[in-house]
Parts: structure tokens; sequence; C-alpha cells
């Protein structure tokens, strides 16, 4: 072999030999394998004691299963547990086996001084630990006699665990055990560690009630487990029939109503107090268990069914959480229970106005605990109760009190129900209405509810006083639709209207009450008959004075038309067909039949005969209205504006007729003249112009045009 060949030969087994220990090097573990196993083993065992937690500690609770579904699910979960941890093991002790088989001389560079090998060697046992203590809960979920766990703990709290489980297997073996455990766990690492909170919570309960009781206040989260597992026991009891209720405690039961409010939304979706409603309102009925809790929880699961009952409940929670006696997680405070007492003992009022006296009981219980924090829309609902309950002296106090104490709006709706007493009392109507007048002008506050108060004060005043009927009134109801701010909902219009037709203004009455109507609302309709009625009576005169009398007659058809329909008697009836005829228009419905005496449908007849031509049976039918009301008068010598259109219609009639006795109708005329000096407008002068044109036609149409 030639020089040459022996250096490529030494060359080529070098390079061997460096890829070689490079491939072995590759192939060795590293801390990220050994963290990758550390990482899962942790996972697979925290998620087992997470898992089963609740299964576990009902375990522990009641020092065996209870339910077979427990049993099974927990050996499952710990079966699955602890293969994955055995496999884990296997491949950290395969791990440990490459790192010890090494020769190489870089051993103690590359696992020694690392640290490398202990961590495997420790995480390797913590694996072999964890599926140990897992082991154990497979074992007595199999039904293997297994009382007291190995000491094996998954955190650095070895001794705290070792001591409970201790206490557990063996009871306590000194006078002040528990206390020194509570401080060992208090100042150890795990001192929120819920399950070892818990641990202890069963502990005290079982060798230390009084310890016991103050658990709320020193861990909460371990009070509202305990009341979970104290709950299911309870219910399993209640729906197997052998409870004994004896063997619990008023906080036993405490605890457990207060984990039904929790569960459902902090738990489990769906349940709650509801799902217990018979467990609790059994429990609810022994005296020894009325708590605040219970009672608080049983008021709200009886206010639909019994709210009597429901405000009964809540005086006594308010009254025994004001004591001060019970720590509770219940976060209402003794004056929003009592509060909420009365709410419900209004809502009853409101439904039922006989339960006067619970509702007043359930304010004074809650106005005494409250006392200055009494809110004060309870206070005006209190003075509301009070009136509507008759006794109104007493609710003119308590708005008054309210209205002199508050500037927010319960104190402004205060001042108005005591403006409103005054007013229903029948004291000074001018000073109360004073007093609704300023109040309106000074509600300016833009808030719905203030805008509600407006409206309540401003129809009550224009309401009061369009009662008067007086021309001063409606002046005032029209002064206040103006000066006041704008307030949706008044029915501007119908009282404008209902204003202008107490001063004489028709016309514009008549306007505004058709913008008023409402096809949906009848009850304007006895108003506008009363309007139309009154226009009818002297309709020529509006003929005369009104600025637009045709779009008068139209507003008037439209309004007859709506009180036809809404009242549907014989004079709306009628009413409707004059203004018919007197737009022109034939009026298509039958007429009422007659009545004896009925001038009114006298007057329509003989407007539509004479609208139809027939001059003849016309004159008859002004006749025997004019008969009808011969005795009516207007003063001494003095006939009704009636009796005068009657007449003046008869005679027009007469002119009318084909060769009609012209001399006998202005004679007729003349003796009218002379008899009665004082003719109501339109009369005289329409007697006038219908003498001119009988006695010279072309001078009374000149007449006619001049008019």
């Amino acid at each position: 072999m030639s020089f040459l060949n022996k250096c490529l030969l030494v060359f080529v087994a070098t390079l061997l030999l460096i890829c070689s220990s490079r491939l072995l090097a590759v192939s060795l573990p590293d801390f990220d394998d050994v963290n990758r196993l550390s990482r899962r083993a942790k996972q697979i065992s925290d998620d087992f004691f997470e898992n089963s937690f609740e299964i576990r500690m009902r375990y522990e609770y009641a020092e065996g299963f209870t339910d077979p579904d427990d049993k099974a699910n927990l050996s499952k979960l710990a079966i699955q547990a602890s293969a994955d941890l055995e496999q884990i093991a296997n491949d950290q002790n395969n791990l440990k086996k490459q790192i010890e088989d090494y020769q190489g001389d870089d051993w103690e560079t590359r696992f020694g001084q690392t640290g490398l090998w202990r961590r495997l060697t420790a995480e390797l046992q913590k694996t072999k630990s964890s599926k140990l203590e897992i082991d154990f809960y497979s074992s007595i979920a199999g039904g293997e006699k297994a009382e007291c766990p190995p000491f094996a703990v998954r955190s650095s709290c070895a001794a705290v665990k070792a001591s409970m489980e201790k206490i557990r297997c063996f009871g306590l073996s000194g006078p002040n055990e528990l206390n020194a455990l509570e401080e060992q766990l208090s100042k150890s690492e795990c001192s929120n560690d819920k399950e070892m909170l818990l641990m202890l919570a069963i502990l005290q309960r079982r060798y230390s009630p009084d310890d016991f009781q103050k658990l709320p206040s020193r861990n909460p989260q371990a009070a509202i487990e305990m009341g979970k597992l104290l709950l299911r026991e309870l219910s399993s009891q209640f729906k197997a029939g052998d409870v004994n209720f004896a063997s619990f405690s008023s906080f036993d039961v405490e605890l457990a109503v207060t984990a039904s409010m929790q569960a459902g939304s902090q738990y489990r979706r769906g349940e709650g107090p509801q799902q217990y409603a018979d467990l609790i309102m059994k429990l609810s009925e022994i005296q020894k268990f009325q708590n605040p809790v219970i009672l608080y929880v049983s008021a709200s699961l009886c206010e639909q069914t019994n709210p009597k009952k429901a405000v009964e409940m809540l005086i006594k929670a308010s009254n025994l959480q004001s004591s001060l006696l019970y720590t509770t997680f219940l976060n209402s405070t003794p004056e929003e229970i009592a509060r909420r007492a009365f709410e419900i003992a209004y809502q009853e009022f409101q439904a039922d106005q006989n339960a006067c006296q619970p509702a007043i009981i359930a304010f004074e219980n809650y106005s005494r605990i409250a006392s200055e924090k009494t809110d004060e829309q309870s206070q005006y609902l209190y003075g509301d109760l009070l009136k509507n309950c008759n006794r109104t002296d007493e609710a003119a106090k308590a708005f008054e009190r309210l209205a002199r104490r508050s500037q927010s709006f319960w104190g402004d709706a205060a001042t108005l129900e005591l403006l409103k007493i005054d007013l229903y009392k029948g004291r000074d109507p001018n000073e109360s209405l004073a007093g609704l007048r300023d109040f309106i002008l000074g509600c300016k506050r833009p808030e719905e509810r203030e805008i509600q108060l407006r409206f309540e004060a401003m129809d009550l005043y224009c309401r009061t006083l369009l009662q008067c009927k007086s021309s001063d009134s409606a002046q005032k109801v029209l002064e206040i639709l103006d000066a006041a701010l704008p307030t949706q909902g008044l029915p501007y219009e119908l009282y404008r209207a209902m204003a202008l037709h107490q001063l004489g203004r028709l016309e514009e009455s008549i306007n505004f009450m058709r913008k008023a109507i409402d096809d949906n609302d009848c009850s304007t309709a006895p108003q506008i008959f009363s309007l139309l009625s009154e226009i009818l009576d002297k309709i020529e005169l509006w003929q005369q004075d009104a600025r637009d009398f045709n779009q008068m007659l139209l507003d008037c058809a439209a309004l007859a038309d709506f009180a036809d329909k809404c009242l549907n008697i014989r004079q709306a009836n009628l009413i409707l067909a004059e203004f018919t005829i007197l737009q022109g228009k034939r009026y298509q419905k039958p007429f009422p039949t007659n009545n004896e005496n009925d001038t009114t449908r006298l007057r329509v007849m003989a407007r539509h005969t004479m609208a139809e031509g027939n001059y003849n049976q016309a004159a008859k039918l002004w006749a025997d209205a004019a008969e009808l009301r011969r005795n009516e008068t207007a003063g001494n010598n003095k006939k009704s504006y009636g009796w005068w259109q009657a007449k003046f219609y008869e005679l027009e009639c007469l002119s009318k007729m084909p060769a009609p006795n012209k001399a006998g109708i202005i004679h007729t005329i003349e003796v009218l003249q002379h008899t009665y000096s004082d003719i109501p407008a339109p009369w005289a002068e329409k007697l006038n112009r219908l003498a001119a044109n009988l006695s010279n036609p072309l001078k009374g149409q000149l007449q006619d045009n001049t008019n």
C-alpha cells in the first residue's frame, strides 16, 4: 500500500469516528427531553386531581361512596391516568438508562455537572409518587380496602398533607391539633390549595364545630365547596325520604342553601335554588334552620306563588341579618332585604287593593332598618300606598316630608301628589290650581319621568278648569297650553277645542276638535255631540259670521259622522243628516222614525223637504215646528231663536210656492214686527229682506246681492 493510500485510509477512519461520535451525541438525552416528559407527567396528574376533585371530596366527606356513578367515574379516571404515568415513567427510566450506560469521557461534563441526571432521577420519582397516589384512588374505586393513601404529595406541602391524612385515618391525638394544622397550612406554599382547604373544613366539621363555623370568613371558597357537599347529602336524603334533620346544624343548612344560589351561574348551568325548591321550602319551616340565607332564598322561590309568605320571610330575614348574629354569603344588606320585602308587598297591593296592611308593615320595617338611607322611591310609594288605603292625612305627611327633603324626581312627584290631595279634599281651588300652575311652569327637566309628571299635572290642571265651565277658567287653559313646555301625549287639540267651546268661539273649537278625534277612541264623542248641537241651534248666525262657513260645514260634517258612529243614537243620526243637507248633499241613510214633539227631527225633515223643492210640505213641517216652540220664550214678549227660525222658514217656503199669497205673507211679517219689538238676529234682517223681495223683487234681489 502506498503512502498516499495509507494517508487516505487514516483520514476516512478519522472522519467516520467523528461522525459516529456526533451521531451518538445526538441520540443522548438532554434537558428538553427530560422537561417534556416532566411537563406531560404533571399535566396528567393535575388533570386527574382536577377532574376528580368533586368525586374525591364527596368520598372524603362521606367516608365512602354514596353514588355508584362516582365510584365508576373515579375508577375510569384513575386507571387512565395511572397507565399514562406508567408509560411516562418507562420513558423516563429509558432516558436514565441511556445516561447511565454512556461511557464517554465527557459524561461528567454532559450529565454530572449540568445536573441532568439528578433532575431526571427526581422527576422519575415524582412520576412514580403521583402514580402511586392515583393508584390509591384506583384501589378504593375498585373496592379494595385502602384506609389511608400513601403520604405522597403533588407539591412541597408534604408535611401538611401527611398531617391531614393522619387525622383522617386515625383521629385527633390532641385538643389543639386542628388549630395547629390550620396554622401550619396558612404558612405553607399550599395555603390557597382548594383541596387542602376543603379537607381541613371536613375535618373541622367532624371534630371542631366551633372552628367550622368560622369557615366563611377564613376560607370563602372552601365554604362554598363545603356547602355543595352538604347540599348534595341533604338533597339525596330528602329525595330518598330518610333525611335526618337533627344531624345537620343551622350553619350546615346555611352553607348548603348558599351553594344552591351559587349553582347554575358559577358551577353547573341549569342548576340553582329552583332545583332544590321542595327541600329548601321544607327547611324553611323548621325553626332552627330559619337563618337569613334560607329565608331569603325561600322567599325568592315562593315570591310568585305566595307573595304574602315571601314578604313575611324577607322581613324576618332582614331583622336577623341586621342582628349581626349570622355570617353568611348573602350579599344583600339588611336594608336591601327589607326593601325587597316592601317591593313585593307593594306589587301585591297593586294587584289586590285590600292588601294594605302587609305593605304598610313591610315599609315600616324597611324604614326602621334603613332609617335615613330609606330610598326616595320607596318613600313615594309608601305615600301612594297610604293614599289609596284611605289614609289621606298620613299620605300627605309622607309626601310633604319627601317633597321638603328631596330635589330629585321623587320630590317633584311627591309635590304633585300633595297638590292633587289638596284639590280632591276640596280646599281653596284657586290656591290649589295656582300651585299646580306654578308646578307645571317649573317642571322643566328633560328626563322622561319629569315629562310624564308635567303631563299628569297639565292634564289635571286642564280637566279641573274645564269642569268649571267658565270663561275665566277656559282662558287659563289656553294660557297654560301656550306657556308650558311642549309635553308629549297631552291632548292639546282637545283641550283647546273644549276651552274655545266654553268661550263661545265655536268655529275655532270645531277646527281643533276635528284634529283631536281618533277613530280608535270614542271618548270625545259626547263633547262633539254637544258642540255640534249648539252650532246647529243657531247655524244661521254662523252662516253670517263665520270666517269660512263652507270649511266649517265640512269640519262639522266630519265630526257628525264620527259622533254618529261612536254614539249610535237617534239624535246623533239627526245631526249628521242635518249637516249633510246643509252642505247641499243628499242624505242617503233612512231618517229616524218620528217621535212626538221631536223638534229636531221636524227641523231636519223640513230642511230635507226644502232641498227637494217641496215647499208646500216644507212649510207645513216648519209650521209644526213653530207650533211646538210656541211657548219657548227668551224673555218678556220675546220668542226663542228656534221659534223665529221655524216661522221665518215657513214664510220663506210659502213665498216660493207657485202663485204665492205675497200680500198675506207681507201682512204676517208686519204683524210679527209690530208684535215683537226685539227680534233676535238674524231674523229681523231676514224678514225685512223677505218682505222687500215680495213687494219689489228687483229691490229685494239687489239687497240680497249687497248682503
